[in-house]
C-alpha cells in the first residue's frame, strides 16, 4: 500500500505544471461549464495522531481522456503555477472515470481509492508521509467542471526520523478540473 502511495504522489508531481481551469473555461466553479476565469477549488485539512497540523488550500481534479485514472490533489495554499511544489499535499486517486456521488473506501482490499498525506512535499526526507490503510472519501457532488466531498482517513505515517504512529488526515475539498492532469493510472 505504501508504494501504491508513493507512485500517487509521484503521478502528482505531474500535476504541477497544469493549468487550473478546465477545458471548457468553466472557472466559476458553478458545474454548468460556461464560467468565464481561472478560479480554483478550496480545501480545508486537519490532520491528528503521532503528527498534527492543519491548513487551508486549493484543489483540483483530473480524469484521463479515455477515463482510465482520476486524481484528486489538494495542496496548502495557492496552486503552485512555477512546477515548484512546498508545503502539504493531500492527494487522492483511483483506476477509473470521474466518480459519481457516493461513498468510497480507502479499504487496501477493494482498492476503491488509494489516498495520500505529505507534511512537507519540498523536503520529503524530513517531511511526514502517510499512504492511507483505511477510511473514507465521500463526493457530495461531481460534475464535468467540479468534485466535492469530504474525506477521512488513517494509516501509519513516517517521517525522516523513522515512525511517527498512527495519524488521521480529515477535511473537505471543492475541486476545479485541471487540463493538464497526466493520463497514467495509479
Amino acid at each position: 500500500m505504501l508504494r501504491l502511495s508513493f507512485r500517487l504522489l509521484f503521478t502528482l508531481l505531474l500535476v504541477l505544471p497544469l493549468a487550473a481551469c478546465d477545458s471548457d473555461g468553466d472557472g466559476d466553479g458553478d458545474g454548468d461549464g460556461n464560467g468565464n476565469g481561472t478560479n480554483i477549488g478550496s480545501s480545508s485539512v486537519t490532520v491528528s495522531g503521532g503528527f498534527s497540523s492543519s491548513f487551508d488550500g486549493s484543489a483540483v481534479f483530473g480524469v484521463a481522456e479515455d477515463g482510465s485514472s482520476f486524481s484528486i490533489g489538494i495542496f496548502e495554499g495557492a496552486l503552485p503555477t512555477s512546477g515548484n511544489l512546498n508545503g502539504e499535499l493531500v492527494a487522492f486517486g483511483r483506476n477509473g472515470d470521474r466518480p459519481s456521488p457516493g461513498t468510497y473506501s480507502f479499504d487496501p482490499s477493494d482498492m476503491d481509492f488509494t489516498a495520500a498525506y505529505v507534511s512537507d512535499f519540498a523536503n520529503t526526507t524530513s517531511g511526514t508521509f502517510l499512504g492511507s490503510s483505511s477510511g473514507t472519501l465521500t463526493i457530495t457532488s461531481s460534475s464535468s467542471d467540479r468534485v466535492a466531498g469530504s474525506f477521512t482517513f488513517t494509516g501509519q505515517a513516517i517521517s525522516g526520523g523513522g515512525p511517527v504512529g498512527a495519524v488521521t488526515v480529515a477535511g473537505t475539498f471543492s475541486a476545479e478540473f485541471a487540463t493538464n492532469v497526466p493520463s497514467t493510472g495509479f
